[in-house]
């Protein structure tokens, strides 16, 4: 799953394009379809946001690619440069439909038979890890999400309720003041990401 989109100081979004499959093949024409939608030129952005992972590595590593590229062509040189965690996001999405679930983990597809994990517990989030098909133990007291990254990989072997992938909600996330971003120098991909996240504010670096 993934999207691209345009936002301004509204909470929501001008214009948005959303994939299920194929995202390095579809963000140049989504790009397309959102400036043309938006109405706005490259170079009337104010920033840029990117998803860091985990995820899909070829379409994280093109999105990276692409607003690299974009800033090399100095479009706009005073663009400020931002990137999150998938985790963290699907972290609040499930918070905020699940409100009333003290104790779940969430089993995002890393590699086919092992799964990145998000638990949490008594209403607080343990850092990340990763876990491997022997290591997933079913427990009565927690219920279990999936996020399926790829169609054709096994289901983890306890019960689990299927979950998606938000990107759409981005905006929502963001304008809810407990979203973490990365202010960056450049685009990087991480498994594991080791920056220092802030709150996000809206404004620009050093204010």
């Amino acid at each position: 799953m993934g999207a691209l989109g345009v936002k301004a100081g509204s909470p929501g979004w001008i214009s948005l394009v959303e994939s299920e499959s194929g995202a390095v093949e579809q963000l140049f024409p989504a790009v397309e379809s959102v400036l043309a939608n938006s109405e706005l030129p490259l170079s009337a952005f104010g920033g840029l946001m990117v998803c860091e992972g985990p995820g899909n590595l070829l379409g994280l590593r093109t999105a990276a690619l692409a607003a690299e590229t974009w800033r090399a062509a100095a479009i706009n040189p005073g663009w400020q440069l931002w990137s999150y965690r998938s985790l963290a996001l699907l972290q609040y999405c499930v918070r905020v439909d699940f409100p009333d679930l003290l104790n779940l983990d969430v089993l995002l597809d890393w590699r086919r038979g092992h799964w990145f994990r998000c638990q949490l517990r008594e209403g607080e989030w343990r850092e990340a890890d990763t876990l491997s098909a022997a290591e997933v133990k079913a427990d009565s007291e927690i219920t279990v999400f999936h996020v399926r990254g790829r169609g054709n990989w096994p289901a983890p072997s306890v019960p689990a309720q299927p979950y998606g992938y938000q990107p759409d909600r981005l905006c929502e996330w963001l304008a809810s003041g407990i979203a973490e971003v990365a202010p960056v120098a450049q685009f990087e991909v991480r498994g594991e990401p080791l920056k220092e996240y802030v709150r996000w504010s809206g404004e620009p670096h050093g204010r």
